[in-house]
This record gives C-alpha cells, structure tokens and sequence, in this order.
C-alpha cells in the first residue's frame, strides 16, 4: 500500500500478489492486486481475483459488480451474464446481484429478448422498493434494452436528480453522460460507463499528515 501511496502502482501489484500468494483468503489483498490489474488493463486477471474476493466476502466492496465490470471489459460479457445467472440461483433476493443483472443484462448484446424482458421485471421491482439514483439508472438501461426510450430518459433524469440532490457530483456527471446516449436513442455498451471507478479504479492516496504540536 505504501507503494501505491507514493504512485508507484507496478510495485505495489508485486506486492499484493505476494500477499495474496501467502494468504489466499485475505480480501483487502484480493480487492487492491484486481485493482491494480484493472489499472494495467489486465482485465480478465482482475476478473479471477474479483470472482474470488467474491468466494470469500461476497459484500466486500461490491466484489459481484467488480467482477461483471472485469468481464466486460474483457470483452467476455456473456460470461459475465452466465457467472451472474449461477449466482442468482443462489441468491434470488439479493438486491444489488440482482441490479449488476439488471445492468449487465441490458448492455449485453450476447442477452436474449427473454432475458432483457426479465431484467425490466427485475429492475422495477427494485425501484418499487427502494427507489434510489442506482436503481433508477438500472431502470433506464433496462427499459432501453426493451425499446422504452422515453421512458428511460426520465428514468435517468431521476437519477440524476437524486443524486444532485445528494451532493454526489461523480455520480451525477456518469449520469448525465449516459443521458446523452438515451436522448439519441442508443444502448449503452457497458452496465456502468466508462468513467466508472469499477472500470478505472483510483489509486490510492496517502493519509492526511497530522498537524504537529507545537
């Protein structure tokens, strides 16, 4: 970590792969080595140490996001979906799984009609419940795959809204750039854009100093 802290992001990856060589199970190591490889552009390396931080805390960090984030950048979206499926099987009320199936699904031109048509059913059942700038964005994608532009433009509005609302400038400007792409009538080709920390994770920074005494 210190040698993340101080920029240097090729050493602190040799570092995180000794630690998790010497304890597979530690998810700090797991999460920070699929990072930096997501960082490197090694894609489909960062997908394996995401599936695992996912194998071990399955909460940490959004680790199922991380790793249909890894996969798609990997160009291997269908996988993503089947990884995604599998883990519905077993977890059928987990809300945030079934978001990242939602996004997933309604970015990736591998889905079939059916399975676009479940991610809408998915995706208002979830607004229904908890009504969130997430959700919100996840319902635009989904009525977009299902041919509701309109629909999905206010859908994205409201995201947008909330989260302006929230204070939550990063989020808002992801938002409106996903916007642009419903105004004109386009599907997105990634679940969240490009811009996305789980695209481009941001390195490290260092701790503030404390102020000496006097």
């Amino acid at each position: 970590m210190v040698y993340e802290f101080a920029g240097d992001d090729a050493n602190a990856r040799s570092y995180y792969q000794r630690a998790v060589d010497a304890d597979p199970r530690q998810p700090d190591a797991r999460l920070l080595l699929g990072n930096s490889l997501m960082r490197h552009g090694d894609h489909a390396q960062a997908a394996e140490q995401y599936r695992q931080l996912a194998a071990i805390a399955p909460a940490n960090d959004n680790a199922d996001a991380r790793v249909a984030a890894a996969l798609v950048a990997a160009g291997k979206c269908s996988a993503a979906l089947a990884d995604l499926n599998t883990k519905l099987g077993k977890r059928a009320q987990d809300g945030d799984l079934m978001q990242v199936f939602v996004r997933v699904t309604s970015t990736c031109p591998a889905a079939t009609e059916a399975e676009r048509s479940m991610a809408l059913d998915y995706a208002q059942a979830l607004y229904k419940q908890r009504p969130d700038a997430g959700d919100s964005s996840a319902l635009a994608l989904a009525q977009a795959a299902n041919g509701k532009f309109e629909d999905a433009q206010k859908s994205q509005a409201d995201a947008i809204f909330q989260a302006v609302r929230a204070g939550d400038s990063a989020n808002a400007k992801l938002y409106r750039d996903t916007m642009q792409q419903l105004a004109a009538k386009q599907i997105p080709d990634r679940p969240w854009p490009a811009g996305h920390p789980y695209f481009n994770p941001p390195m490290l920074t260092p701790p503030l100093a404390l102020p000496k005494s006097k």
